[in-house]
């Protein structure tokens, strides 16, 4: 993860904030969708 952490902050100071925000928002959400999903199939299975 901090890498990741360390390729954000390259694009941050190469090619401005607007971008890597744009970039951290887009991953973040994705990441996210994907944590939920995986939660609700693996409680739906629990409950079978």
């Amino acid at each position: 993860m901090s890498s990741f952490n360390t390729k954000i902050q390259t694009l941050t100071t190469e090619q401005g904030s607007g971008i890597s925000v744009a970039m951290i928002a887009f991953v973040g959400v994705y990441c996210l969708k994907r944590e939920v999903k995986v939660f609700f199939t693996s409680r739906f299975y629990y409950c079978l």
